[in-house]
């Protein structure tokens, strides 16, 4: 079962090496003023 995983993984891996697989980066946009962050105060 190990070696079916480490297989599927290797072929991804040489796919994405060759170009097939493209993803977009992840993009990270600054908050505006007045945005919550995701910061949780005491109530």
């Amino acid at each position: 079962m190990a070696g079916r995983l480490w297989s599927i993984v290797l072929i991804l891996c040489a796919a994405a090496a060759a170009g097939e697989i493209r993803e977009d980066p992840p993009v990270a946009t600054r908050p505006a003023n007045g945005d919550v962050t995701g910061q949780i105060t005491p109530a």
